[in-house]
This record gives structure tokens, C-alpha cells and sequence, in this order.
């Protein structure tokens, strides 16, 4: 079992992305230009050239920008922004292109608004689509990924809660363990552990192919007041302030509450 391999469900998103930037591009090259092989053989050539750019390039982002992964949760808001990301991109960098060809090769500007406007909208409805389909199997029981939690220290007891709550986060609790050699790697995809644990966790995940995450123990805190910060090689949890809790934001949160 490939902790890195791609599911059915990643794959989906991946695929259907690709057809509705094909499908944005062909489409407003019919509206825009008619049969553009038959009135301007060398005009189709450059378009052609085009499109190949277009999709390649596409690729080599969604790919490298893991774009298609499915997060844990599977929240809207992430699968977006990641898709945001790849969009932004991949318009600058064929914005740089068509500009450098500016002298030799003229591509309508029209065109190019038209067809990633199109893109960015398809590609917005279709992952919300595409997450609502993939939570609603999720609560039905269908493509559950099933995961077990390990360690004497942890917030498992809040883990379990919210994971019994939420089966469209995707997963099934198989077991909790205390220790690595209770568990049956057959039973599983992925594995959830204390820190302390992690080395040798990941050494045993590494060995039977399962994917590894680590549940800190952070009290009240939510996830929205934490991320993960490279100091070097070393990875360091940082807790940020109350969105509100600084500077001009306190006297407009003040004023608000006063209006409220």
C-alpha cells in the first residue's frame, strides 16, 4: 500500500479539472474564430501551440502544487484557496509567455480573459460540487479511510468525538492503541500519533506504506490559531493572536460591538 498514491477521488478532481480548462479554451476558440484551420491555417497553427502550452503547463502545476490532494477534512475552503493558487499561477506564467512573443505571434486578449475567466468559475462550482458528492459517500459509509490513533498522551478523547460526528471528514476509526505493536498494518491507511511517538512511528509507517500525522496536544486551542513555520530543517508550531486581539483591530472590534 503506497502512502503517496493518488485515490479514485483525487484522481476525479484531477481528471475533470483538465477537461473543463480544455473545454473552456476549445469553446471560446469556436465562438471566437469559427473554423479557424479552414480561414487561417497559419492563425490555427499558433493556437494549437497555444493550447498544448496551456495544458502542459497545467499539468506540471497541478502536479507539483499537489493541487488534486484531497485534504484531511476534505474542507471546501482549502481544496479553493489550493485551487486559487494554481489558477493565479498558471495565468501569470502565460501572461510572461504571450508577452515574450509579442513581436512574432499576436494572441487576442479577449480570448485569453474569456477562456480563464470561464476556467476559474467551472473550476470553482465543480470542486464544491465535487465535495459535497465526496462528504455525502463519506456519511453514507462508502470510501471511509480507515485510521487508528496511538499514545498514552493526547486529545484522542476529542478526536474520537469529533471523527463519530463527522463521518464526511472521510475516515473510520479502526482502534486506539498505546503502543506501535498492537496494531495489524493490514487494517489500516493511515496512522494518527502523540509526538512522541513520531520517530518511530514514522520508521514503522515508512516499512508497512501508511500514511503518518501527529495530533499535538493544544489544549483549547483550534487549528485556526496554529501553523507549521520551517526554522531550517526543523518545523515549529506557531500560535498566533486572536484575529482581533491587536492594534487597530481592538478598536474596531470595540466600535462594532457598541453599534451591535
Amino acid at each position: 500500500m503506497d502512502a503517496n498514491r493518488t485515490s479514485p477521488s483525487e484522481a476525479g478532481l484531477l481528471l475533470g479539472d483538465g477537461l473543463l480548462l480544455a473545454a473552456s479554451f476549445l469553446g471560446w476558440a469556436s465562438v471566437r474564430f469559427g473554423d479557424l484551420r479552414a480561414e487561417n491555417p497559419l492563425y490555427f497553427d499558433q493556437y494549437v501551440t497555444l493550447f498544448t502550452l496551456v495544458m502542459l503547463l497545467w499539468l506540471a502545476l497541478a502536479l507539483g502544487l499537489g493541487v488534486h490532494r484531497l485534504p484531511a477534512g476534505v474542507e471546501i475552503r482549502r481544496v479553493l484557496s489550493r485551487f486559487y493558487r494554481l489558477f493565479l499561477v498558471h495565468a501569470a506564467l502565460l501572461a510572461v509567455w504571450v508577452v515574450s512573443l509579442k513581436t512574432s505571434t499576436f494572441y487576442s486578449r479577449a480570448f485569453l480573459l474569456l477562456f480563464l475567466g470561464t476556467y476559474a468559475v467551472l473550476g470553482t462550482g465543480f470542486r464544491m460540487f465535487w465535495v459535497r458528492m465526496l462528504r455525502a459517500r463519506f456519511r453514507s459509509g462508502v470510501g471511509l479511510r480507515r485510521m487508528a490513533t496511538v499514545g498514552l498522551h493526547g486529545p484522542w478523547d476529542r478526536v474520537h468525538a469529533e471523527l463519530e460526528r463527522h463521518p464526511e471528514y472521510g475516515y473510520r476509526l479502526v482502534q486506539h492503541a498505546s503502543h506501535l505493536s498492537e496494531l495489524s498494518p493490514d487494517s489500516l491507511d493511515e496512522l494518527w500519533v502523540a509526538p512522541e511517538l513520531a520517530v518511530e512511528a514514522l520508521e514503522w509507517t515508512d516499512a508497512h506504506g501508511l500514511r503518518l500525522r501527529l495530533v499535538p496536544d493544544l489544549g483549547l486551542l483550534g487549528a485556526q490559531r496554529t501553523r507549521i513555520l520551517p526554522l531550517g530543517d526543523l518545523p515549529i508550531l506557531e500560535l498566533r493572536p486572536e484575529p482581533l486581539s491587536q492594534g487597530l483591530r481592538v478598536w474596531l472590534k470595540r466600535a462594532l460591538d457598541l453599534l451591535g
